[in-house]
């Protein structure tokens, strides 16, 4: 049995694919950049370019990943410059990936990728793992007005589900999506395998309420709609500064951009904008409370990382998350700011339950480290790919 793991960016593709990796299994990486210590990546490292690359390397896959100057030099220049090279890389990628799919007996593919390679497999008899990383159609949960049979993406969305003969999925939430609009006609294909964190990037540390300190707050989400950003100014707009203080990472989208002008005008708010993700382990560490209210997720990793670092999570049932309500963060209703206000009050207003809910965090994620998430995967491929 040959597999072949195909991505065109990094994402959690890695570790899905250690997990396949073993069991009689040939397993085969075809990514779009992966550092294998070649001429490119030798003379990138020396250049200010070097943190295009960060992180496009894991141990445990290194002798199983097959790259190509060309699409790497593609790669660096669509990251460099994504309006003038977006269309030309992806196109590439897709065509190197089929010129590589020989005896390849099964492919496993990210939402919104690669959809002419799945073509091709179909056409082939390949069988085809589909992973739907977010929900599908978003806009449902935001204002509904969604047209799915006229919409270009969701539209390739729905045909990679007819072709695939698994679509795996982070959490429940995201098999709802699917199940809003195609009732019971996927079912049969549905595996929910939840992420995970990497316990050593990111460590663990015990909360305390320190009453001569504001309780701090962290988000690391895009500023848009999507993720809830406008609930979550509005919340804080009723606390003072001396009471609760939260910093914002992330970068706009268009929707986005009027609100970072509003956030700055809220006191208790402190807007950071983008951070390396290399360096937001130390902004993990030195907050008390991370809180995401989105509207619309797959299962934010942001979510694992804060429980890795001992955060207890306020998130809305939408994040599609490991929290369990009261117990290692508090779960609340999406577009509801009063929800947002009343489970931040509740954490500060009973010093007691920020250090229980922290405490409850190292719990969970022992269960959601990534190589858990490997171990699920493997079993997945043990099950079902014969």
């Amino acid at each position: 049995m040959k597999i072949a793991f195909i991505h065109p960016l990094k994402h959690h593709v890695y570790y899905s694919m250690a997990g396949a990796i073993g069991e009689d299994r040939d397993v085969v990486g075809l990514f779009g950049y992966y550092y294998k210590g070649d001429l490119i990546d030798k003379i990138l490292m020396k250049t200010k370019y070097k943190s295009l690359i960060s992180g496009y390397k894991y141990s445990k896959i290194d002798h199983n990943v097959k790259t190509s100057v060309w699409i790497k030099t593609l790669f660096l220049l669509y990251k460099v410059n994504p309006e003038k090279f977006e269309k030309f890389y992806f196109s590439q990628f897709e065509k190197w990936v089929i010129k590589n799919l020989r005896n390849v007996d099964c492919i496993h593919v990210l939402q919104d990728y690669c959809n002419e390679v799945i073509r091709y497999a179909k056409n082939r008899g390949i069988r085809i793992v589909y992973e739907q990383i977010i929900a599908y159609d978003t806009q449902q949960f935001i204002d509904k007005k969604t047209c799915v049979d006229s919409d270009t993406k969701l539209l390739r969305q729905k045909e990679n589900f007819d072709m695939a003969d698994y679509i795996l999925m982070a959490s429940g939430f995201v098999k709802e999506s699917i199940e809003n609009h195609y009732r019971n006609v996927y079912s049969n294909k549905y595996h929910i395998i939840p992420y995970g964190a990497s316990v050593e990037a990111f460590h663990y540390r015990k909360r305390h309420r320190k009453s001569d300190e504001p309780l701090k707050l962290l988000s690391v989400a895009n500023i848009s709609e999507r993720k809830g950003t406008d609930y979550l100014i509005e919340a804080l707009k009723c606390f003072d500064s001396s009471k609760v203080y939260l910093t914002m990472i992330g970068l706009p989208d268009e929707s986005g951009k009027q609100m970072v002008q509003e956030i700055n005008k809220v006191d208790s708010v402190s807007y950071v904008g983008r951070v390396p993700h290399s360096k937001i382990n130390e902004f993990f560490y030195s907050n008390d409370v991370f809180i995401l209210p989105s509207l619309a997720e797959g299962s934010s990793l942001s979510v694992y990382e804060a429980i890795a670092s001992g955060m207890p999570c306020i998130v809305t049932n939408n994040v599609g998350s490991i929290i369990t309500h009261m117990k290692d963060g508090i779960v609340i209703p999406s577009k509801d700011t009063q929800a947002i206000v009343g489970a931040i009050d509740k954490i500060y207003n009973e010093p007691g339950l920020l250090e229980f809910m922290s405490e409850q965090t190292k719990n969970t994620i022992a269960e959601f480290t990534w190589d858990k998430y490997e171990k699920k995967i493997a079993d997945f491929y043990r099950e079902n790919i014969v």
